[in-house]
């Protein structure tokens, strides 16, 4: 990230994460700087939920939130 964010902007990501997606343990928003290794990664696999009854929904819980924050980045 090469700026703050605003107010205006803490805010709505705060209100991303402020209901988490049913299945999942908590909602968190974290940034690292991973050096592209995070691309290395399969997208078919995650570490965030481990009942796989949940990953639809928490792929769609991700989808509707993912967008506001790559707009940031």
């Amino acid at each position: 990230m090469y700026r703050k964010y605003s107010e205006k902007e803490i805010r709505n990501i705060v209100g991303l994460i402020s209901k988490r997606a049913e299945g999942s343990i908590y909602a968190a928003i974290t940034v690292y700087a991973l050096g592209g290794k995070a691309s290395q990664i399969n997208p078919f696999e995650t570490a965030f939920w481990t009942d796989p009854a949940f990953a639809e929904e928490n792929t769609q819980w991700l989808k509707k939130r993912f967008p506001y924050v790559k707009s940031l980045t």
